[in-house]
């Protein structure tokens, strides 16, 4: 999917896509706006959409990649899409702010989003009150970062899971909110693929739950505001 700048562009507050307009909803009643930045294939982005989660709206897909298949689920629902430009793989902090306050989240999900978040960004969510969450395929602490499918099938380990976690400036260290996991000892039947679509499984229904809980905790604590 090659996005360039006929493709897509902001008007005042609105996105243009394929001359097609869309006025984004700043004031949602009774949901929580969800923004969801991907790189890739966007299996839990969709398994989001799919959730029907009554508590939110997903306001916003965030990619820093172009190309990036999760995007087709974006446009199918109607959700705004933003490409972050890039350089020596580093998103560009002062756009991704921009895009945070055009579309006013209350939580951003990264769902295989495969930049860190800086410092900088990370400050500005907290000053407002935005949380931000991670989605990771396996049981932290252990696995951090890449092939994690990889590492488990050359461990010692039984269990193998998800983890849905608060995103700090470390990689993958933030404080754990929930985990998924699966009895494995039998790995003679396993290979990276078919582990992978197995905790695939868990994360999306893990992602999901964890999404819907935050929702309604900022809910009630709207309520009581």
């Amino acid at each position: 999917m090659n996005m360039n700048n006929s493709w897509f562009k902001f008007i005042d507050n609105n996105v243009v896509i394929r001359n097609k307009q869309f006025k984004f909803n700043n004031k949602l009643v009774n949901k929580v706006r969800v923004m969801v930045c991907i790189s890739g294939r966007g299996s839990n982005f969709k398994a989001l959409i799919d959730s029907h989660i009554k508590e939110i709206q997903i306001v916003s897909c965030i990619t820093n990649n172009q190309d990036a298949k999760g995007l087709y689920y974006a446009l199918s629902s109607a959700i705004p899409i933003c490409v972050l430009n890039k350089n020596d793989n580093k998103i560009n902090d002062a756009q991704f702010i921009e895009y945070i306050k055009i579309h006013n989240p209350k939580i951003i999900v990264l769902a295989g989003f495969m930049s860190i978040i800086s410092k900088r960004v990370l400050d500005f969510l907290n000053d407002n009150n935005i949380k931000i969450i991670n989605i990771h395929p396996s049981l932290l602490p252990k696995y951090k970062g890449l092939n994690t499918h990889k590492r488990f099938l050359l461990s010692n380990d039984e269990y193998h899971g998800c983890t849905v976690h608060y995103v700090t400036n470390e990689l993958d260290s933030g404080e754990i909110i929930e985990q998924s996991k699966i009895l494995l000892n039998n790995k003679n039947n396993l290979d990276e693929d078919s582990l992978s679509n197995i905790i695939l499984n868990l994360e999306h229904k893990l992602l999901s739950k964890v999404v819907r809980n935050i929702a309604v905790d900022i809910l009630k604590e709207d309520v009581l505001l």
